[in-house]
């Protein structure tokens, strides 16, 4: 196998060119991340797309307010309340840009500045992404199809959308960002600026999200990996970037509580993750200062063993959300595997859509960057390998942690057209116009079904069926504060919308994520009086029922009450079609169908307290 293109980058493109692809690409990519306002407006105001951007936006808009910003939430996990698992670095970040907004815009709503973020931070990740075409050695013409790709991928669409303010982009930046930065400094490892500023990233990342340390693994293993090759690496740059990434680790985790609380965990900003930067940089000064020998490589074993052990200890919970063994994370979309869902009848249908066709060749990709970087005497070619393969192999356990690894899915095809085919490499304008069919193919489900497909609100039919009742409950909670009951997948906008406490939502991470679903799953199972008798401190209920229509070949159609039964729990079914509730739940709000039905899919209750008995006794 010849050498990868990626050495080849000491010709760069036309800057003009550059520019166009650029600017193209990003004209591309915001319009069709504003075509998902319909996803977030409704009546005129921007409401969050996506469920974990409620609570981000919830976050954000407290942190601009009186209440301030706060890491740990009594008013969820309800009554004991707990500690949020995302970092501080997003919600602080947002929630002061969204103060100094506020000065300029008292009267508008905070949504319509959050709303706008996500679309407009596109053109930063365009940019890091074709800077990496140029990194990995792409000629002009595809790393034009690249870009293209990438303003197209359906998963650009949905993270930079409007109102999708979760940290999903950003978590994307950081990737780019990494990525393209481990590229130049392997290229020349007495780049210490760039050593710096790599180390910088990466030890920001956690800030954002305490699962971002593991950026730190694929550099790791490119310098391990060009070590065993013989590669030396600068001593100085090497040491300025052990002491960026720990220094800027502990620095971005100094405002973390956990960590002043001497936690040390992997789901929380703290000693674990200072820890984790101060291991990958006693690796990596200790590969710059040892040349490879048998003697050597022992060594480093020994030492990296030693070193894993507290790491392996606490990171089981990571393992277990990753292969998707917490409760109720096998029933999340997001949380599936793609590869698993491959040869299902509904990932048939799904895949293509968000990823195009070009998914099915991530397998083959994965193995390619494997043996890439195996066989590469270049460095740099070693680092995109490893970094590569890294990243296709956590988007292929997950949908959720597609970007990781959609950089190297999308450079992926035109890599392969340049490096396999000779005639290409001396032909750009053949090379570019196969790439092209072959992406107009591969593209033909995301634009005929998702691109411009029209969405749900927040992309949940049930919010959207109940969003009338979200601002009865914000009212009736200002009046009398309490547990508003919910399905976990209502937490987030139960809190969004109103100031009430709910019991679980869709944190599901820790122990006790798991047992207050398990309460949770509980509550649901009860009659209305068993309710109201075993848990006093339930003030509010929200019921939306599930799967009111079903979807067949021929169009949807009407459930039996069977079925209806099947999906929806025994307290849900009870207030809904229950002629003879207790008289402490007074309905506040409905929604009924208009179908013919007469019953309502959509409910609020107010449990009213007994009356208090007063009299002479």
């Amino acid at each position: 196998m010849s050498d990868s293109p990626v050495h080849n980058i000491a010709t760069p493109s036309g800057k003009y060119a550059v520019l166009g692809i650029f600017a193209v690409s990003s004209v591309i990519g915001l319009f069709l991340a504003l075509q998902l306002g319909n996803a977030s407006l409704y009546e005129g105001e921007y409401h969050p797309a996506g469920n974990d951007a409620f609570y981000h936006a919830r976050r954000i808009i407290d942190t601009a307010g009186e209440r301030g910003f706060y890491e740990f939430d009594d008013k969820i996990h309800a009554p004991e309340g707990s500690q949020i698992v995302w970092p501080w670095a997003f919600d602080f970040t947002l929630g002061k840009a969204l103060g100094v907004w506020q000065v300029a815009n008292p009267e508008a709503h905070p949504m319509h500045f959050l709303a706008m973020i996500p679309p407009f931070w596109l053109i930063l990740n365009v940019a890091l992404f074709v800077a990496l075409t140029g990194a990995v050695g792409l000629s002009t013409g595809l790393r034009a199809i690249a870009s293209l790709c990438y303003a197209l991928f359906p998963f650009t669409q949905l993270m930079h959308g409007t109102g999708a303010n979760a940290h999903h982009f950003i978590e994307h930046t950081i990737v780019l960002a990494s990525t393209l930065l481990a590229i130049t400094w392997a290229r020349q490892f007495s780049d210490r600026g760039t050593a710096i500023a790599l180390g910088i990233v990466l030890g920001l990342a956690p800030a954002f999200h305490s699962g971002l340390f593991i950026l730190q693994l694929p550099v790791l293993r490119g310098l391990g990996l060009l070590w065993l090759k013989g590669e030396t690496f600068d001593h100085t740059a090497a040491l300025r970037f052990s002491i960026a990434l720990t220094v800027t680790t502990l620095i971005s985790a100094l405002p973390s509580a956990p960590l002043r609380d001497g936690v040390f965990d992997f789901s929380l900003l703290s000693w674990f993750h200072v820890y984790v930067a101060a291991c990958t940089s006693v690796m990596t000064v200790l590969m710059s200062r040892m040349k490879h020998s048998g003697k050597a490589l022992g060594r480093a074993f020994a030492l990296a063993s030693v070193l894993a052990v507290p790491i392996l200890l606490v990171s089981a919970t990571g393992l277990a959300f990753i292969r998707g063994d917490i409760l109720l994370l096998d029933r999340i979309e997001e949380a599936q595997s793609p590869v698993q869902m491959m040869l299902t009848e509904r990932g048939v249908g799904l895949l293509p859509k968000l990823y195009s066709s070009l998914f099915y060749l991530a397998p083959l990709l994965l193995i390619w960057y494997t043996v890439l970087a195996a066989r590469s005497q270049s460095a740099a070619t070693v680092m995109f390998g490893v970094a590569a393969a890294f990243g296709l192999a956590l988007l292929s356990a997950q949908i959720r942690l597609q970007y990781f690894g959609s950089f190297a899915l999308l450079i992926g095809l035109p890599l392969l057209l340049q490096h396999y085919l000779p005639a290409m490499r001396s032909h750009e304008l053949v090379a570019t116009f196969v790439a092209l069919i072959i992406v107009f193919i591969a593209w033909q489900k995301p634009l005929n079904d998702q691109l411009f497909a029209g969405q749900n609100l927040s992309f949940d039919i049930e919010y959207e069926l109940g969003v009338d009742l979200f601002p009865v409950l914000a009212d009736a909670c200002a009046n009398t504060p309490g547990i508003a009951l919910a399905t976990n997948n209502m937490g987030h906008p139960v809190r969004y919308h109103s100031e009430c406490s709910v019991i679980a939502n869709n944190f599901l991470l820790t122990t006790q994520h798991e047992e207050k679903i398990r309460e949770l799953n509980a509550l649901w199972a009860m009659q209305p009086d068993e309710l109201a008798l075993k848990r006093p401190d339930v003030r509010f209920v929200l019921v939306i029922l599930s799967d009111v229509y079903l979807k067949t070949d021929s169009g949807l159609r009407e459930p039996t009450m069977r079925e209806l039964a099947s999906v929806n729990p025994r307290l849900a079914m009870s207030l809904v079609f229950n002629e003879n509730l207790p008289e402490s739940f007074e309905l506040l709000a409905e929604r009924r169908l208009d179908d013919g039905r007469d019953f309502a899919f959509a409910r609020l209750f107010r449990i009213n307290p007994p009356p208090v008995m007063t009299g002479d006794l």
